[in-house]
């Protein structure tokens, strides 16, 4: 779609294409091709005539691409994105603002649809989604995710106190840049901007992602312990490096985002979200999959093995090859599932779209 006519979609546009076509559709903006299952699964409890895709300006996707839309919605035209930290930031930046406040605007709660994904209540159903089986789980999947969730929750709480920081300062650091601009050139320019630059003391992927991920091949709970050992002997490490706020601060925040349904033992559903798939969940999903895969085939082998009766052996390959039509790799089946309203904070994106029915769409 060419930038120029991107440039004048807004809800009219979506009013006018209902009123040609004699239709009620609502068209939703997402990020990318990976939310329309998610954001559709929601709307259609309500069953909403909706035309949900993924936003384009140009070459570009994500939420930034989404957002652009934010001035001209309607209630024939919504977006739909992830709300990685802005729903924690309570409206303290811009975004966050934007995000919240908008009736055409909805979000995840929880970091984004890959929390919903990894929510602990159903990874043993994944699992049994992708093997086939609820047999040798060696792995208490309940007691890790707990114990990595507080783990890291002062860890997180710091890191949400000073990326709000980070941003609020880098809105004001934009705003005054453009002033300058008209007033500096050249060399005076650059040193205003080195001297006034905001410092991003603790960034996400160099410090909070590297320090809470964990490794691979946890097959046992030994194996989780120590990893868990690992894990909070690198978050000490980390916290030396990272000034500790006024007294009083980060405790008032950890107050503050309890209101908003962050708590110990669910903080791994606000971390980064492709982050907590790939590098916590799937760390030992992946393995525990792996092994059980190789324990069910091992013991179809010694049956046609041991099998003299060729009839019976053949049957025991059919239940075989059976067996193996019906494996799903762990990580599509972790990609595609449809848990997303064993997830409490399902509760609030439901309620959202209720009061937009019944404040926009049904309002004359």
């Amino acid at each position: 779609m060419g930038t120029s006519l991107v440039n004048r979609i807004n809800g009219q546009t979506f009013s006018w294409l209902n009123t040609l076509h004699n239709r009620q559709t609502i068209t939703i903006y997402v990020e990318n091709d990976d939310d329309v299952p998610f954001w559709n699964f929601f709307f259609s409890k309500r069953k909403l005539p909706t035309k949900i895709t993924p936003a384009t300006t140009g070459d570009k996707r994500g939420k930034k691409s989404v957002l652009d839309f934010a001035d001209r919605l309607s209630k024939e035209f919504l977006l739909c994105v992830d709300s990685d930290f802005d729903y924690l930031f309570n409206c303290n930046t811009e975004q966050s603002r934007q995000i919240i406040n908008n009736p055409f605007i909805f979000h995840t709660y929880i970091h984004s649809i890959e929390s919903f994904k990894c929510y602990l209540d159903i990874l043993e159903n994944v699992f049994v989604d992708a093997t086939r089986t609820k047999n040798g789980i060696n792995f208490n999947i309940d007691s890790f995710i707990n114990t990595y969730s507080e783990k890291i929750y002062d860890l997180f709480i710091k890191f949400l106190y000073y990326e709000q920081k980070y941003q609020v300062e880098y809105e004001q650091f934009s705003a005054l840049k453009k002033q300058k601009e008209n007033e500096l050139s050249g060399r005076n320019l650059e040193t205003w901007i080195n001297s006034n630059k905001p410092i991003h003391v603790f960034p996400l992927e160099n410090g909070l992602n590297n320090t809470i991920l964990i490794s691979p091949l946890l097959l046992n709970d030994t194996q989780a312990n120590n990893e868990l050992l690992k894990l909070e002997q690198k978050i000490q490490t980390k916290n030396i490096t990272i000034p500790e706020p006024d007294s009083g601060i980060l405790d008032q925040l950890k107050v503050e985002l309890a209101g908003f349904g962050l708590e110990k033992l669910n903080t791994y559903l606000f971390i980064q979200g492709h982050l907590l798939f790939e590098n916590v969940v799937l760390r030992f999903l992946s393995p525990l999959f792996n092994k059980v895969i190789s324990n069910k085939r091992t013991i179809f082998y010694a049956e046609i093995n041991a099998e003299t009766d060729v009839k019976m052996k053949e049957n025991i390959e059919n239940n075989l090859r059976h067996f193996e039509s019906l494996i799903m790799p762990i990580q599509i089946a972790l990609e595609s599932h449809k848990y997303y309203d064993v997830c409490p904070f399902s509760i609030r994106i439901m309620n959202d779209i209720d009061n937009y029915i019944s404040n926009c769409l049904n309002k004359n």
